[in-house]
């Protein structure tokens, strides 16, 4: 992994059972020529998903994020990635990974993040 890369995986809802929530495993890194302080993150997904999921962007932590079809991995593994900003990077792509695989556990379920005032 790259110097100043971090890794982790999210799953989308603790509540359901461990096998019906897909783990999104993900990595930040700086993101080169970006911007001082830009991260790419960069999120394995299932395959015949990475397409599906670049349609529309994600919607966490008060930001939009777009993703982009990503290169497979050296398994073959279909990716997403974005690029932003945050203080905690790893905190954002971790939230990001939530809304993915939440859609990937229910493709036409809701996709909105909701906060009360």
């Amino acid at each position: 992994m790259a110097s100043g890369s971090t890794a982790g995986y999210a799953t989308g809802e603790p509540s359901k059972a461990e096998d019906e929530v897909p783990a999104v495993l993900f990595k930040v890194e700086p993101e080169e020529g970006g911007r001082p302080g830009d991260c790419r993150a960069t999120f394995v997904v299932p395959s015949g998903w990475a397409a599906k999921l670049a349609e529309r962007p994600v919607a966490t932590k008060g930001g939009l994020f777009d993703l982009r079809v990503g290169k497979p991995d050296a398994e073959g593994q279909e990716a997403v990635q974005t690029v932003f900003y945050s203080p905690r990077p790893e905190r954002t792509a971790e939230a990001i990974a939530k809304v993915i695989s939440r859609r990937i556990a229910d493709p036409d379920g809701p996709d909105v993040e909701c906060v009360v005032m």
